[in-house]
């Protein structure tokens, strides 16, 4: 543990490779996240400072053409 420094999410699989798939989001500053729970309207992500409620909001949904379109568990998120 502590290779990145996001240690908290390395048990989630966060790694040197992601971190540097990241910096351009990080960059405009968005944070990594990993699903950790999923359902309709809401999703609960883990981030480095915690896990946090994600809404999903009203014009993805309308957007979504299959379920499949929704992040799942395990999916990471730039938030």
């Amino acid at each position: 543990m502590g290779t990145t420094p996001r240690p908290a999410l390395e048990p989630l699989g966060w790694d040197q490779r992601r971190e540097a798939g990241f910096a351009v989001h990080h960059a405009v500053g968005f944070v990594p996240g990993r699903v950790t729970g999923a359902a309709r309207d809401a999703i609960r992500a883990r981030t480095d400072n915690g896990d946090t409620q994600v809404i999903v909001q009203r014009g993805f949904r309308r957007e979504a053409a299959t379920a499949a379109d929704f992040p799942v568990v395990g999916d990471w998120l730039a938030l």
